[in-house]
């Protein structure tokens, strides 16, 4: 070969490497005027399409002659409103057929799996392939709370200011943990506070009411509007919850009142009916968690309340925010008689779910049985039921990961409380967002504890998966987060094997119905064996105790 000719190759060749080879391009179809929840799904798919170096498009029609992901509307009545099924059109298009908007995003984030999977998009082994949750709703809680009272105040008395809480003015950390609920499937965040109206809305008759300085209020609610909006485009619908009756500190100076009241009177009456109609017209799409009881006493004073001031203050602010329809309200059962408190409710509203603490406020066991058991049956032929599984003082020192146990629980739930739902405290309630480990700089909760929440989340979406399946999906997370098989196997046994002994001797020895837990607190021997005499004399468990440690 001639020096001629090899140096004609050699320009071939490096002519034909300059030309990088056109990827293929998905057209994903979202047709006109998609909602921002359609569009947010679409541009999961795009990402992860892009990550397997195809191109993606997002566009109304057609546009090319490649393969197409229709994400189709209107949507098929017959599927849940949260479920899809996929489709093989012409061309070996792809469609998403959902039951709503939800049901769309779900598909779009299910097809984005399964592309970063195989890193290709999938052909027929998507046909007929359908999906849809188990649970209504599913979600988590985050405390506007402190560990601690505030100078000159009561608990749960805590204004929402950036000296309290950054980190709810944390966009950025929003957007990660809002991206962790949609991609486990969870649907709701509650925000708990003790009476956030006096931070987020301000009332014409009672302007001194508010008890934030300006310039955070208004950035209160610039912020509030915000997280409304990501949360829905995400498919979440945020609840705040408030307790009752409580009122706000300027307010109750004003009127030479107590900010927490056992018993209504005309004016904190007039003046929650008002803050609860604005919050309704200010946020039109944030739900609203009631708990009637704690401050407020008695059935009677509990029915007026509910009958007189809670409700019709929704309603009123649904027909200023013209709204048609009635937004859910979750009533919490707590400190009141479920019997006697929910039929009058039921009378003057009608869109209601009924929330109640699963095994008091630990998780003690899987078989929930006797009187709080035939509660909340009775509570789930009333109307959507959900169950709470709240703060958990024996398990919260730990990463928690019992699967198998915490499948059962939410099976327990469905069958045997009758719940469609379920409310999720993260293992460290207070310390929102770190966790409790003492490190630098802190670890946030959703990565430390990252198999809590996922789990929680797996099976309020599908409780019954098969145990070689779900057993070999926890080993492959665990293998993914640990980066070794044979450690993730030991990993799982441990965490199912050691993860019922605090819920096994608390349901035998401990305190099930309390913010604590003497397992975690440094019980004696004598007091796990023997817990009769200590219950009896409080005074006599504490001169026994063992001393406290000083902090280190």
């Amino acid at each position: 070969m001639t020096r001629k000719s090899i140096s004609r190759i050699l320009f071939i060749l490096l002519f034909v490497a300059g030309f990088k080879t056109s990827a293929e391009t998905i057209d994903i179809v979202v047709g006109t005027n998609a909602s921002p929840r359609i569009q947010f799904g679409a541009e999961k798919l795009a990402d992860a399409l892009k990550a397997a170096n195809l191109d993606a498009s997002i566009a109304p029609a057609k546009s090319t002659s490649g393969r197409s992901i229709h994400l189709e509307i209107p949507h098929e009545k017959q599927i849940n409103t949260e479920g899809f099924r996929f489709a093989l059109e012409d061309n070996n298009d792809i469609a998403i057929i959902a039951g709503g908007d939800s049901g769309t995003l779900y598909g779009c984030l299910e097809l984005a799996k399964r592309i970063r999977d195989t890193g290709k998009l999938p052909a027929t082994d998507i046909i007929n392939f359908q999906d849809a949750p188990a649970m209504s709703l599913r979600g988590t809680c985050i405390g506007l709370q402190k560990t601690y009272i505030l100078p000159g105040r009561r608990v749960y008395e805590y204004p929402i200011t950036p000296q309290l809480f950054p980190w709810f003015y944390d966009k950025n950390l929003w957007r990660q943990y809002l991206d962790y609920l949609v991609e486990n499937r969870m649907n709701t965040l509650y925000l708990w506070s003790g009476h956030p109206f006096a931070s987020l809305v301000r009332l014409p008759d009672y302007p001194y009411a508010v008890e934030v300085p300006d310039d955070t209020f208004q950035q209160n609610q610039e912020m509030y509007h915000w997280l409304a909006s990501e949360c829905d485009k995400r498919g979440i619908w945020l609840v705040q919850m408030f307790y009752n009756i409580l009122v706000s500190k300027p307010f109750a100076q004003t009127n030479g009142i107590s900010t927490q009241l056992s018993a209504p009177t005309p004016l904190t009456a007039d003046y929650t009916r008002k803050s609860i109609a604005a919050f309704v017209k200010e946020y039109p799409n944030v739900g609203l968690l009631v708990c009637l009881g704690e401050a407020l006493q008695s059935s009677p004073n509990q029915i007026e309340w509910e009958t007189n001031v809670i409700f019709p203050g929704v309603m009123d602010g649904m027909k200023e925010a013209g709204l048609k329809e009635e937004p859910p309200v979750v009533i919490r059962d707590h400190a009141f008689d479920p019997y006697a408190v929910l039929p009058p409710a039921y009378k003057v509203y009608t869109n209601i779910y009924t929330q109640t603490k699963y095994n008091g406020e630990s998780l003690t066991t899987w078989e929930p049985r006797g009187k709080d058991q035939a509660a909340q049956l009775w509570m789930s032929k009333l109307g959507p039921h959900m169950v709470n599984i709240h703060l958990l003082s024996n398990l919260e020192p730990f990463r928690y990961g019992d699967v198998e146990f915490i499948q059962k629980c939410v099976q327990a739930s469905r069958d045997r409380l009758g719940a469609t739902s379920l409310h999720l405290y993260p293992l460290s309630y207070w310390n929102w967002p770190y966790s409790p480990d003492a490190t630098m700089p802190p670890l946030l909760q959703w990565h430390r504890d990252w198999i809590w929440f996922e789990a929680w989340s797996r099976y309020e979406w599908n409780p019954d998966i098969p145990k070689q399946s779900d057993h070999n999906y926890w080993v492959s997370r665990l293998t993914d987060f640990y980066g070794n098989t044979n450690a993730a196997e030991k990993i799982l046994e441990a965490y199912n094997d050691s993860g019922e002994v605090a819920p096994r001797l608390v349901r035998r020895f401990g305190i099930t119905e309390g913010n604590r837990q003497t397992l975690s607190l440094g019980m004696t021997l004598d007091q796990l064996v023997n817990p009769q005499k200590y219950g009896a004399i409080p005074d006599l468990w504490l001169s026994q105790a063992p001393p406290r440690r000083a902090p280190r």
